[in-house]
């Protein structure tokens, strides 16, 4: 361009937990429900161009689950008909790290309950991840990107300090680290509209990077991968964002990777605003990556 499973247990006392990574540890050392959490913890990635996991997963004994708690993320599960009437999670955030407490009467019963389990686990992990990127993002960012951000387009927003390169359209503007491996980029644009609409979104974003992000050549551009993409809406400080995750490509080259992107109604200018993040890193995994810059646009 222009411009699964649980792993095998670690070694006592790790010094620090890698992003995405989370240690599983039993009261009772319950093999079998370890490897049950680990399971839904570690389901694949959306929008990814290659299987990846959600977490990875970690097993741990209950005897090195001191150390664990020093790092990132920890899941304790504590199987006990005496103290437990149903399945429960619940957590707890402390200087960085998280805890999360998954209790049951059972096995049979966390088994029951897993689903909905692991996916209040997965959504409250991940949260924690963002925030702790999100921090990091505040702690060091690029004031002089923010301002070409702002000139542009008229969106604050935090950029990543490292990227130094960037591309300037008609109320569109894209930031890269533009590395040699893993490069990361952002993007900023707007058009007309008092709604958000999905299919509107996409056929917009194939237009407006088809005019700003061309290739080696102008027969190559950037564009979306048909039927990758997935959509829902959240709120974020009361107002109605749409969020779509799905792959891009060059068009009439090899490159490709995926994207995640944020979009809501700015009222006062009768506009959509885009905030999209992706990555190019055809050597690396891409999870990590994209989460990473994702803080960028969470705001």
């Amino acid at each position: 361009m222009c411009i699964t499973a649980c792993t095998k247990s670690r070694p006592k006392e790790p010094t620090a937990g890698r992003p995405y990574e989370v240690f599983v540890a039993s009261t009772t050392g319950d093999t079998v429900s370890i490897s049950m959490v680990c399971k839904a913890l570690s389901i694949e990635a959306e929008a990814l161009p290659q299987p990846e996991p959600q977490f990875d997963a970690v097993k741990m004994k209950l005897s090195d689950y001191e150390s664990a708690i020093k790092k990132n993320s920890t899941v304790l599960i504590d199987i006990d008909k005496k103290k437990h009437h149903s399945p429960t999670v619940t957590w707890q955030t402390e200087n960085g790290t998280i805890q999360v407490f998954l209790n049951a009467n059972s096995r049979e019963s966390l088994a029951n309950a897993i689903d909905s389990l692991g996916e209040i686990m997965r959504r409250q992990l991940l949260r924690h991840e963002m925030a702790i990127a999100t921090a990091q993002l505040r702690a060091k960012h690029n004031p002089k990107a923010e301002e070409k951000v702002k000139e542009t387009t008229g969106v604050e927003m935090l950029i990543p300090a490292d990227m130094q390169k960037s591309k300037q359209g008609e109320q569109f503007i894209w930031l890269t680290n533009d590395a040699l491996t893993g490069m990361q980029s952002v993007c900023v644009y707007s058009y007309p509209g008092t709604a958000l609409n999905a299919e509107r979104a996409l056929k917009m974003r194939d237009s407006v990077m088809r005019v700003n992000i061309e290739g080696e050549t102008k027969d190559m551009h950037m564009a979306t991968t048909a039927g990758s993409v997935t959509s829902h809406f959240v709120k974020n400080k009361g107002r109605e964002v749409l969020v779509q995750r799905g792959l891009w490509e060059m068009k009439g080259d090899a490159m490709g990777g995926p994207f995640v992107s944020r979009s809501y109604v700015d009222s006062a200018n009768h506009r959509i605003v885009v905030k999209e993040a992706f990555v190019y890193a055809p050597e690396r995994k891409k999870r990590n990556l994209i989460r990473q810059v994702e803080a960028a646009i969470m705001e």
